[in-house]
This record gives C-alpha cells, structure tokens and sequence, in this order.
C-alpha cells in the first residue's frame, strides 16, 4: 500500500481549455459515477495510443514513475473557478510534477501543485510558469 500524496493543482486555463488533457472514466466504488483521470495520449502521444487514453494498457511501473512522477494515473476531482482550473488528487507515493510540467510544455500554461504526503509528512510545492 503506497503512501499517498494530496495534489492541490491550479492552471490558469479554463476547465474547457483542460478538459481534453482529461479523459473520463468510472469510480471503482460506483461504476455509475464518472470521474477524470489525466488523458496520457494527449500528454504521452508516442507512448499510448489514441485508444489507451486512461493508460492501462500500455502501462509500465517504472515508464510511469519517470515520466509522471507516480506509478498510476489518478481520480481527479476538477473544478472551474474564475477561468482558473483546480485539479485535486491523491498521487502514489510522489506528487505527480512530471505530468505537470509535460502539461505545461505543451500549453504554455501557468500550473501550480501543492503536495503533501500523509507520512511521513513532507510537503511542498511545484511551479510552472512563463
């Protein structure tokens, strides 16, 4: 069982602008319930195809880890406040600035994560800007 770390993620990008970076998928809780989850073929294109936009199938433990920063892709909880998109999510054992920073090289977005680990209680915080 990984130890979890909280995202707290604001992109100064309307939720509309950020919402093909984001793909839908369903709550293992309630498979009635539909959640985001980033979308890896937008992100990683030559890694996952058109298809595999969750990322399941082309996963790999240590692909992931390097190029995301945590071993799987999140449920995110998004929300839109004054064109400014906040993302919350709990990550694996790392806060996912990897992901984030591919996200800003391809937008040019300003992106701001403020982590924090459950134990043994390290935060921090991660920007992109410019």
């Amino acid at each position: 069982m990984p130890n979890w770390v909280y995202n707290e993620v604001d992109i100064h990008a309307p939720l509309a602008d950020v919402q093909p970076f984001l793909t839908i998928d369903y709550d293992m809780d309630d498979p009635k319930l539909p959640v985001n989850r980033f979308n890896l073929h937008k992100l990683y294109p030559d890694r996952f195809d058109a298809g595999d936009q969750r990322g399941f199938e082309a996963w790999d433990h240590d692909w992931m880890v390097k190029n995301t920063g945590s071993k799987w892709n999140p449920t995110i909880h998004a929300s839109d406040e004054n064109g400014i998109t906040s993302l919350g999510f709990d990550s694996a054992w790392n806060p996912m600035n990897e992901l984030l920073e591919r996200l800003h090289k391809l937008t040019g977005w300003t992106i701001h994560n403020e982590f924090e680990e459950e134990i043994p209680q390290y935060e921090g915080s991660f920007h992109c800007e410019g």
